[in-house]
């Protein structure tokens, strides 16, 4: 805006030395005269918005995803950054719906993390989304991380977790095919 504007500043100083010797017409100084105008307006409506612009996060956290660029003209609500909170890490995950009848918040949740095998870390369900996906039939659950975990996980690592469904007490697993007439693909349990 403003290179715009001194392009026209300067069309329009040149106009005016023109128009007073008598070379250009006054329909032609009167088009390089608007022409400054309406660039001296863009910039003193731009340099207005800078004064009453601030971008303030709602948390403290960490940019995970940078969506504009300095210099980038944008509108209110616009999506600038993506902001981690790095206080309590959640991992969301989707649950089969015959399976989240199983799970209650508070279970505890061992999480595996790609970037540390071998090093689990465990978390509790904070919360059950009361619908699920219509078209994956998944209900989302969130599972947030036990503090001890904030000094190696990051956001955006890919996390494997394992809810215990069903646990029972003092039951033997015998496998199927174990039994007479049985399949060794599936399993009984025994009380």
């Amino acid at each position: 805006a403003e290179a715009s504007y001194q392009v026209a500043e300067a069309a329009f100083s040149r106009a005016q030395q023109l128009r007073d010797r008598q070379i250009i017409t006054l329909p032609e100084y009167e088009q390089q005269r608007t022409a400054h105008a309406a660039a001296k307006a863009t910039l003193d409506q731009l340099h207005t918005r800078i004064g009453y612009t601030h971008v303030i996060s709602p948390v403290d956290g960490v940019v995970t995803e940078k969506r504009v660029e300095a210099g980038d003209a944008v509108g209110t609500q616009t999506r600038l950054f993506s902001i981690a909170e790095v206080a309590t890490l959640v991992v969301r995950v989707g649950v089969s719906e015959l399976d989240v009848v199983e799970l209650n918040e508070g279970d505890h949740v061992r999480v595996d993390l790609d970037a540390f095998p071998g090093r689990p870390a465990s978390g509790r369900i904070r919360r059950i989304f009361p619908t699920g996906d219509p078209t994956t039939r998944l209900v989302p659950v969130e599972v947030a991380l036990d503090p001890a975990a904030r000094g190696f996980v990051r956001p955006g690592f890919l996390a494997r977790t394992t809810f215990a469904l069903n646990q029972r007490d003092g039951v033997l697993l015998v496998p199927q095919g174990a039994l007479v007439g049985g399949s060794s693909s599936q399993a009984v349990f025994v009380v």
